[in-house]
């Protein structure tokens, strides 16, 4: 598993995690721009990639005065048409781009993945309650294929009594 990661202190950051929960032999995180991924690493090599891009775009508000917020959350360095373009080189045939955004940029998400040869495959919006309106989406698209697109059932984050519902408990903790 490869971690790219722009910002250096977020990139030290995500060592250091894989350092201390054992998992050096298995991830390396890398400190560079994700637009020079497919230099680094090679065009077809990958059969997973997975984002949690800026969500907003550029002139959507104001950037974060500090640095590294606004990396994080404008694409300030790194556009959504960015990723699905780079994940469109790094993938195999039929590999797959799984992404987390926000509901409001879905159109912008999806033409951007076809742009990409990626065909949208799945969708699963996040509620953080039943009621609630859906705060983020799940997508999955795949390289190079024709498959149908599945909206998947609402993923709800807590129950009435205000803990985890029981799927949530269940990917958190088995």
């Amino acid at each position: 598993m490869v971690g790219v990661e722009i910002q250096a202190d977020m990139a030290d950051m995500a060592r250091r995690s894989v350092e201390l929960n054992g998992l050096a032999d298995k991830i390396e995180i890398v400190h560079d721009d994700l637009k020079n991924a497919a230099d680094v690493f090679g065009v077809g090599c990958f059969d997973v990639v997975l984002s949690n891009p800026p969500y907003l775009r550029i002139d959507r508000g104001a950037p974060s005065a500090e640095q590294e917020l606004a990396l994080a959350r404008h694409e300030v360095a790194c556009t959504l048409e960015d990723v699905t373009s780079v994940a469109g080189k790094l993938l195999k045939s039929h590999g797959r781009l799984a992404m987390v955004h926000r509901p409001a940029r879905l159109p912008d998400l999806l033409a951007a993945m076809r742009a990409s040869r990626l065909e949208p495959a799945r969708l699963r919006f996040v509620q953080a309650r039943a009621a609630s309106p859906p705060m983020m989406v799940l997508a999955e698209a795949v390289k190079e294929s024709k498959v149908a697109l599945a909206v998947m059932p609402t993923l709800v984050l807590y129950g009435e009594d205000g803990g985890y519902t029981d799927e949530i408990n269940r990917i958190y903790f088995g």
